[in-house]
């Protein structure tokens, strides 16, 4: 994710910003200093890359093994997989675009595209990994309630609910909150917002889909360790009868 600052403003340099930016904060001055090799800028990339690699992994194998016919999961595997590579590819896309142009109208169409997919898009998959781990819970805790939510096209409303939602999420929270994104030519995409709006807020509210995700393969775990003792122990009163 690209680096945020809140309530700063950008003091550019006399290189075109091409050594440092200058940011001013309650009237202190602040030099935030990197290049395309600094640790900070260089892993986010690389796990980039790499997330990409492993999605259409992902896609491929659930795609040509035709995996998502057996269950929803894969199908909700194959919606979260392309949804982070479209992510990932508009970002490689919009950072050649942003590099290459420097200003004007297409500049700044092209960092608005990238600031509201990536929102949108972050949104949407936190929302997907949670009905994932939900999916799993409930086809082994729960089979009657799975199959009322994820039963044939009963979780298209739900995945289409979840678009929507995530829609609405980064609009508002982009738009209350002031955030506007620029290029820089050390590390790439920044973004810049107000602690106005509701964009904090929003983003402490997705964060309990991470944690009911959690929460749901914990009780997926002792579910299933809870079977495998009721198991054990009926082979072992079966051995003992036999013997």
């Amino acid at each position: 994710m690209p680096l945020y600052l809140e309530n700063y403003y950008i003091i550019r340099p006399d290189d075109h910003f091409m050594t440092s930016y200058m940011v001013m904060d309650n009237g202190t001055v602040i030099t935030l200093t990197y290049t395309f090799y600094s640790w900070p800028v260089l892993f986010p990339n690389l796990i980039n890359i790499l997330d990409m690699i492993v999605q259409l992994a992902a896609i491929h194998f659930v795609w040509t093994g035709k995996m998502f016919r057996k269950t929803k999961f894969f199908m909700l595997l194959l919606i979260f997989s392309t949804t982070s590579s479209w992510r990932t590819f508009t970002f490689i896309i919009c950072t050649t675009l942003a590099s290459s142009i420097g200003t004007g109208v297409i500049y700044r169409i092209t960092t608005y595209i990238s600031l509201y997919t990536d929102a949108i898009t972050d949104y949407f998959s936190m929302q997907m990994i949670f009905l994932m781990s939900l999916n799993r819970c409930l086809s082994f805790t729960k089979d009657r309630w799975n199959s009322r939510i994820f039963g044939g096209y009963r979780y298209i409303p739900t995945v289409i609910a979840s678009g929507v939602l995530a829609i609405i999420s980064a609009i508002s929270g982009l738009i209350t909150s002031k955030v506007y994104r620029q290029f820089n030519y050390q590390y790439g995409f920044v973004d810049y917002g107000y602690s106005v709006g509701i964009r904090a807020e929003i983003s402490r509210l997705y964060y309990t889909f991470q944690i009911s995700s959690v929460f749901c393969y914990a009780i997926l775990y002792y579910y299933l360790r809870k079977q495998n003792k009721s198991i054990s122990n009926q082979s072992r009163s079966h051995y003992r009868f036999l013997c």
